[in-house]
This record gives C-alpha cells, structure tokens and sequence, in this order.
C-alpha cells in the first residue's frame, strides 16, 4: 500500500520512510537517477523535479550551448538539469567534495551516458584560498555537509581551490551561469571566483539561508551585497515558483538568491 501511494502521488516521495532503493526514470522527464531514501536530495530528486523555480528560469532561457559552474554538485541534481538544458554543444563543471557525494554524482552520470559527456566532474571545495579543509557530513541529514578549518573525528580531508585558479588551469571561452549551494561558504567562492565573474558576467544563483548567517566572520549578506552590487554591477533578485525574477528591496531573505547583470 505504502509503494503504491509513493508511485501514484510524486510529493510524497519527499517524505518517504528511509530504506528504499530503485533507479528513478523520469527526473525532469528522461533524466535517469538512483534513488535511496536515506538522503532528503535523492528523495525530492524521485518527486521528478528538484529546485522548481531554478528548473523554471533555466526553461524560460535560451540555454543550449551554455557553459556552467555547479559549486556544491552533490549527486547532481542541478548538474543534470543544466546538461540536459544545455543540450549537446553545452558544458558544466560540477565540484563536489565529499567522497561519498562524488561516488553517487558519477553513478548517476553513468546512468545517462549522453549527459555525462557534458559533464566534467572536480572532486574539489570551492572558496577564497587554495588549501585543504574538513569535510563532515551534517547530523541528521545525510548527504548534506559542512567544510571545516579544523580535522575532527568526524571529518575527512578535501582540498579546496578557487574558480578562478581552476579555469587559468582549464580555460573556458564562456561562462553563463553559476549556482553556489555549499553551506555557508557562498561569499568565499564568489570572493573565489571574482575575475571569472568580472569577465563573463554570468548569471549566478546562490543559496542564503539564514541558518547560515553568521558561521562566517564576516556579515554574510552585506558581503553578498557588497560583492554584486557595488564591486560587479549586478542587480539582485528573488525566483518565483515559475521562474520569473523580482528585485530584492531591502533586506535578503531566506532561500536562494540569484544576481543578473544588466
């Protein structure tokens, strides 16, 4: 009965008891996926769309041939995404630094052959400064994970490198879009990637939840502010469920933010 109202009803998947494992068919309509319901992405992967108002902005866009940045890939719900709307002359570049994350990203790249050519995989963490940090899975929440400065227990050793040192190393000839999801570290990989941003204007979507203000030193969100606004020329907006934008007056919001230059 359980199996059955999951298969029929595709939100309640989000909320499926833990210990099922299938190969979903249908993300984003053909996209193929594995699925086990121990971790929350894989879950709302299963419910066909992840991210649906990023989903909706991409299909409101001229994507083919775009060239993208996937900053915190985990298995690869937006990599995915922006393979397929990127079509054949596209390209993304997925970091993702956890070890069991980059494992299950090249599983479900492997099971869509035809994305995967698209798609190069860095098993790196982004921010400010090249070096190593602390990789540590979030309590609760399996697949989710914070970088440390600091080893522990519980964490294992990633290294870290900027945008902007990468592509000296592997040049791109554009850069379209960028979505930032990595916990609280956004700001320093955009500090990260600030010649890059200068250079191509891409669009960028980032995540600014609010539980994660203040686990920097820096006041995070007058940073973001600072970074777009007055150093880049960007104009900040929030997504609506169907993809359109509305500037952000006043104060951030807790969500994702994405900056559009005009």
């Amino acid at each position: 009965m359980r199996d059955g109202l999951l298969a029929r009803h595709a939100n309640l998947r989000k909320a499926a008891p833990a210990g099922m494992e299938l190969v979903f068919d249908a993300y984003l309509g053909d996209v193929r996926v594995n699925v086990n319901t121990r971790f929350k992405v894989e879950r709302i992967l299963w419910s066909g769309v992840y991210e649906r108002p990023l989903i909706a902005f991409l299909k409101r866009r001229q994507t083919a041939g775009w060239c993208s940045i996937d900053a915190g890939a985990n298995v690869g719900a937006v990599t995915l995404a922006l393979a397929r709307f990127a079509g054949p002359a596209g390209r993304v570049i997925a970091f993702e630094p956890g070890p069991p994350n980059v494992k299950r990203l090249r599983a479900n790249l492997e099971l869509n052959p035809e994305l995967q050519a698209r798609v190069t995989v860095v098993a790196e963490g982004l921010g400010n400064t090249p070096g190593t940090l602390y990789w540590e899975e979030e309590s609760g929440n399996p697949g989710n994970a914070l970088l440390r400065e600091s080893e522990s227990a519980a964490t294992c050793a990633v290294a870290v490198t900027r945008i902007d040192d990468y592509l000296r190393k592997h040049p791109v000839a554009r850069l379209d879009f960028i979505k930032i999801d990595v916990e609280g570290m956004e700001l320093a990989v955009l500090q990260g990637a600030s010649e890059t941003i200068a250079r191509f204007k891409p669009v960028v979507y980032f995540e600014t939840l609010t539980r994660y203000v203040g686990m920097r030193s820096e006041k995070v969100y007058e940073g973001f502010h600072r970074f777009f606004v007055e150093e880049q020329g960007y104009r900040l907006h929030r997504l609506t469920a169907d993809g359109e934008t509305t500037p952000i007056e006043g104060a951030f919001r807790s969500g994702y933010t994405i900056a559009i230059h005009p």
